[in-house]
């Protein structure tokens, strides 16, 4: 289960927030963590599908810089207001 992740944002999805190691929860988990006792590991800044956007960004940017090893660290990654993200890469 070490490459498997689950990513999600309700209190019905506490279970599977157990079961993976690797759980994320999009941002509008944030508003019911009262709610549940199982929470994911990581959580998101946007909500909803902003969120999984945001998750899969971050993902494949990680993934690039680690193959072309170029020694690029991911600073930063944000959602503006036209939906897209930006990311600073430094070297």
């Amino acid at each position: 289960m070490k490459r498997n992740f689950f990513v999600e944002g309700s209190p019905n999805d506490q279970p599977m927030f157990g079961y993976f190691p690797l759980s994320v929860g999009v941002a509008n988990v944030k508003n019911f963590l009262d709610l549940i006792s199982t929470r994911p590991a990581y959580a998101t800044n946007a909500s909803s599908g902003a969120g999984v956007a945001e998750l899969a960004n971050a993902l494949l940017l990680s993934r690039l810089a680690k193959a072309f090893s170029f020694g690029l660290s991911i600073t930063s990654l944000h959602d503006n207001t036209n939906g897209r993200s930006h990311v600073l890469l430094e070297h």
